[in-house]
């Protein structure tokens, strides 16, 4: 059923190799996907096998001036928004600079289609976290374009960053065995929980695809042990009294143990 409702929602070609298998009773599965893309209305330049990152060559893509000079640059220009770009000094770092060390800070962000979300890329020093860094490229993207200064490149300019293409997908082992607090019982213990994105960052923009799976939930052992004193009830559905009600509290009413014939 879930699978069929992924493919009625994304397409017959749906990618969600986490999809668990809900066949199994007594266990609480949780699952979660996402598929989305932020397509640019003009393609933005591209390049094969020039750019270098990290010693190795790569593809890329960004903005700049080609020769002969392109038609499509002011189109393309209109969709590179920079807000916020400061050179580096060399006497701002504790030691010398080494290669992965940026000379120029900035915050790029990139406009598509559906601007109901932002796609920011920035070149920065990285904070203490990953989440400390995000806080540090938000606080650095204006909410209003109007406030920018230059916000738009010219022809002597460049943005230029590689084409990401990544599907990773990781486990999440200090999750597992974790207790959850549910109702009375309280006593559920999360399973194998794992995680997965594919992404992929060109000059058409940006796609995502991203899973979470939270598989082997159980609910605890349920002991329905009459060993104490216990009802039986008989009553018709729509009868508003029982044909039968007997409540179990001496010994007198138990059938004494006997030997299989």
């Amino acid at each position: 059923m879930l699978a069929q409702q992924l493919r009625e929602r994304f397409g017959p070609h749906v990618d969600a190799p986490l999809l668990p298998d809900l066949a199994q009773r007594d266990a609480l599965v949780a699952y979660a996907y996402l598929e989305k893309s932020w397509r640019l209305p003009v393609p933005l330049c591209r390049t094969y096998g020039w750019f270098s990152f990290g010693g190795m060559t790569c593809d890329s893509f960004g903005l700049w001036e080609r020769i002969p000079p392109s038609p499509q640059f002011d189109a393309r220009a209109e969709q590179v928004l920079v807000h916020h770009y400061r050179l580096i000094r060399d006497d701002e770092y504790p030691d010398e600079p080494d290669n992965d060390d940026p000379t120029e800070e900035w915050v790029v962000e990139l406009l598509p289609e559906d601007r109901s979300d932002r796609v920011l890329v920035s070149r920065c020093s990285p904070k203490v976290t990953l989440a400390s860094t995000v806080a540090w490229v938000w606080g650095h993207a204006q909410r209003d374009p109007a406030a920018l200064e230059r916000p738009l490149l010219t022809r002597a300019d460049r943005f230029e960053a590689p084409v990401l293409d990544f599907d990773l997908a990781a486990s999440m082992p200090a999750l597992q065995g974790a207790r959850l607090e549910q109702g009375a019982a309280g006593t559920d213990l999360l399973g194998d929980v794992r995680h997965r994105v594919r992404c992929r960052l060109d000059e058409g923009g940006v796609g995502v695809k991203a899973e979470a799976r939270l598989a082997g939930l159980y609910l605890p052992q349920r002991n329905l042990v009459c060993d104490g004193p216990f009802l039986v009830l008989v009553q018709r559905r729509d009868a508003d009294v029982p044909t039968l009600a007997a409540w179990v509290e001496t010994r007198a009413l138990i059938a004494r143990g006997t030997s299989p014939a």
